[in-house]
Formats: structure tokens, sequence, C-alpha cells
């Protein structure tokens, strides 16, 4: 007790001396002879300005580019890890780029020139005979150009029994050339059923169908027996 009581004194001490220094009078030329508490004062301003000073002047800047410098390294490592990525799929990307050059040969070869359209009508006309049903009307429609390719549209009206249509459709679709099927129409029609139903081929780009648009090949023999 008696020594934090001592140390309480000198401290209090120790303030007022502080506090009653005129600066005005302090002789900087003779700092050797100043009193003791007043040199400890002394170099204590001087530390804490150095240390304000060099944290202003060099540790703030040093800060600053610190965090620049991971920011960047951050950004860096992100950019690596996506090349990485990059990298390792390149192989399969090569491969899957050359699958689908390949699909598109195929698909392309499927695509009918300008002659092969009197082709599919011929084979139309056999998958008729063969599947059992009467071609009532074929006609071609105006083509559609779809930038990449070109749609011909064949509207077709046929009329038979409900499987041996089914079994004619299965057909068509089952040509080498592409060819889609859309718009159904199914109407009985006596003892049969009618069907009406627009058929869709396609053609290369480069290749234009003319000649056939809008023609109406009615019935042209493209019709067998009617017994199911």
């Amino acid at each position: 007790m008696k020594s934090l009581q001592r140390d309480s004194q000198l401290w209090d001490k120790l303030k007022n001396k502080i506090v009653n220094i005129d600066l005005a009078e302090i002789d900087f030329k003779n700092a050797g002879s100043w009193p003791r508490p007043g040199r400890f004062l002394t170099l204590i301003t001087i530390f804490t300005l150095t240390l304000i000073l060099g944290y202003q002047l060099y540790i703030k800047p040093l800060e600053h580019q610190y965090q620049q410098t991971k920011a960047l390294e951050k950004q860096l490592i992100q950019a690596y890890e996506i090349k990485a990525l990059q990298g390792a799929n390149l192989i399969a990307y090569r491969q899957q780029m050359s699958e689908i050059q390949q699909l598109i040969k195929t698909l392309s070869s499927q695509l009918p020139d300008d002659n092969a359209i009197p082709e599919l009508i011929e084979q139309i006309g056999e998958l008729a005979q063969n599947n059992r049903v009467e071609i009532q009307s074929l006609k071609l429609q105006p083509i559609k150009d779809n930038k990449i390719y070109l749609a011909q549209p064949i509207d077709l009206e046929i009329s038979g029994s409900f499987h041996n249509l089914s079994l004619f459709i299965a057909s068509i679709t089952g040509l080498q050339r592409i060819v889609t099927l859309h718009d159904f129409s199914l109407k009985p029609d006596t003892k049969l059923l009618n069907l009406r139903i627009q058929a869709m081929t396609y053609h290369n780009k480069k290749t234009v169908q003319t000649g056939n648009n809008g023609s109406d090949f009615g019935d042209k023999n493209h019709s067998a027996d009617k017994k199911d």
C-alpha cells in the first residue's frame, strides 16, 4: 500500500510540473541540463511524433499497397482456376466439336437437293401402296426460308383404315432423308378414315427448289387396295 501511495504521489508531482512548464522559458540548447521529468516528457513526445509520422509516411502507404496486392492476387488466382478448368476440358471440348461437326455433316447429307423432290414424291406413293392407303391429294407449298436451310411443305390428304394410316405415317418418318409431319387432321369417311397432314422436307441452303411450288399432284394412282 505504501508503495502504491508513493507512486501516486510521484505521478501527481510529475503532472503538476508538466502543467506548470512554460514553453517560452524552455532553452532547447541546454536540454541536457533540464530536469529529469522534462527530459522524460520531451523524449516521449518526440517518440510519439516519430511513430505518428512514420505510420503516416511509410506504414500506411505500405498497408494500402498490400491490400491492392492481395486483391490482385485473388483476381489472378481466379483467372488461373478458370484457365486450368478450360485446359482440363479442352480435349473433351474438341471431341464434342468433332462430334457436332460430324452430326452436322450427317444431317446435311440427309437434306435433299432439287432433284430429290420428285424422288421423295415417288417414295411417298410407294409407301402408300405398300401400306394400302390411298393418296387423295398431294400438293407442294411455297418453300420456307429459315436462313440456315430451306423447308419444303407438302400437303397430303390420304384415306385408309386406322391401322394402315398408322403404318404409312411410321414409314414416312422412317425415310432416310429428314421428313417431319405436322398439322394432323383425322375425319371419318364412310368405312375409312380421311387424314390431312403436312409433311416437311428440308433442303441445303445452297440449293433452291423451283417449278413445283403450289403444284397439285392430285391423285396420281398412288393408291392400293382398301382392304385392311
